[in-house]
């Protein structure tokens, strides 16, 4: 309980609200007239702080008692749906930033009850705002802001709610928008959203090596590191919403593709990289541009130490089918990169480790290599 010696001053009405339906029912006020010369000038700052909260707790209650927040919640809150084509209209992330923003400069002046009533709406207002992003929309948005929007949500909901249930919240809203603004037609919203997806993965690089040496409890407090994403969620995410067919489909540019490495070595530390993608990465380079193909012959380079036993015979296979006469440069340096990290010695993951002693992928493929090697100067000589 909060309790506030409250004089008489010139300058401040001492009462402007009839009720305490909003703010203030946990400060108790004791009222002690006019001051003396001899009191005021010995107030504290702290003194005259609370003589302003109190002013501030009976403006919150008078601008409730004219309608002010059922009129916020319905700005906060709306959406209208078009009847021609079914899409929703909500307010801009910029009024509904500055709106939060006076909601969590108020909040611990307001009574718990109606914080109880309040903060459901607030949080199934800004879910709803993150997940109805329509194209047109995406073409304009400052993901910046986007992303204010979801700092200043998380720091006010975890007042009211669990944290943790919070940081799941927020940070699934966070990969919502990533992939909505990977998607989008424009390519500087599609860059944006490649290095969002990275930036998330960095900071669960953070979240895995906190718990990876124990140190949990750094994971809250740290801003580098997410709260709740952690390496299974996120390749979960990245297969079950096909983040490398959306990379590698028809849409592919060779700036997103230069981009996008980090996205399949996550993949490839923390998980496995499925036979699928493997098929995918080399399909992918089909009919494209020699800058095309060379990114993505990098990235499989990148990846290819991290291979299971049955990953890089996949592979060994499509490298083994190109036929000699269309040999090149680029194939050449695919063919060398992927022969040393697929022998015996560079094998990184554990079952390839274990099968090292009897697996011949990566001698196959240097064979063909020096083959290669072979051919090539020949032709040169």
């Amino acid at each position: 309980m909060i309790v506030l010696q409250v004089y008489d001053r010139e300058d401040i009405p001492i009462k402007v609200s009839k009720t305490r339906d909003w703010a203030g029912k946990d400060y108790s006020i004791t009222h002690a007239g006019k001051a003396s010369e001899e009191d005021a000038e010995g107030q504290s700052a702290a003194d005259e702080e609370l003589k302003y909260s109190y002013l501030i707790v009976e403006l919150i209650n008078a601008f409730g008692e004219l309608g002010g927040f059922d009129e916020w919640l319905r700005v906060f809150t709306y959406c209208a749906t078009d009847a021609k084509t079914g899409e929703l209209t909500l307010i801009p992330f910029k009024m509904m930033m500055t709106m939060l923003t006076n909601i969590s400069t108020v909040y611990h002046y307001l009574n718990k009850s109606y914080i109880a009533k309040l903060m459901p709406q607030i949080k199934e207002a800004i879910s709803r705002r993150f997940k109805t992003i329509s194209s047109k929309e995406i073409k304009d948005l400052d993901k910046d802001l986007a992303m204010k929007l979801l700092q200043k949500s998380q720091s006010l909901l975890c007042k009211f709610y669990n944290p943790e249930e919070i940081y799941e919240f927020t940070e699934i809203a966070e990969l919502e928008l990533a992939f909505k603004l990977l998607t989008c037609q424009v390519l500087e919203k599609r860059l944006k959203g490649i290095n969002e997806i990275k930036e998330i993965s960095e900071r669960i690089e953070h979240h895995e090596h906190y718990v990876k040496t124990g140190n949990t409890q750094l994971i809250a407090a740290s801003q580098k590191s997410t709260k709740y994403l952690n390496a299974k969620i996120f390749v979960k995410w990245i297969l079950d919403n096909k983040i490398l067919e959306v990379i590698f489909g028809d849409s592919i540019h060779i700036e997103i593709v230069k981009r996008c490495s980090d996205i399949p070595k996550f993949m490839a530390k923390y998980e496995s990289i499925p036979l699928e993608v493997i098929d995918l990465l080399w399909n992918s380079c089909e009919g494209k541009h020699e800058a095309i193909v060379r990114a993505i012959y990098d990235i499989i380079i990148d990846i290819s130490s991290f291979f299971t036993k049955q990953g890089a015979q996949r592979m060994s296979e499509k490298i083994l089918s190109i036929p000699h006469e269309e040999l090149n440069e680029i194939h050449l340096n695919l063919i060398k990169g992927f022969a040393i990290n697929t022998l015996p010695r560079g094998f990184d993951s554990l079952e390839s480790r274990a099968s090292s002693s009897t697996d011949d992928t990566g001698n196959i493929i240097l064979e063909k290599c020096i083959h290669v090697v072979i051919i090539s100067n020949l032709n040169r000589g």
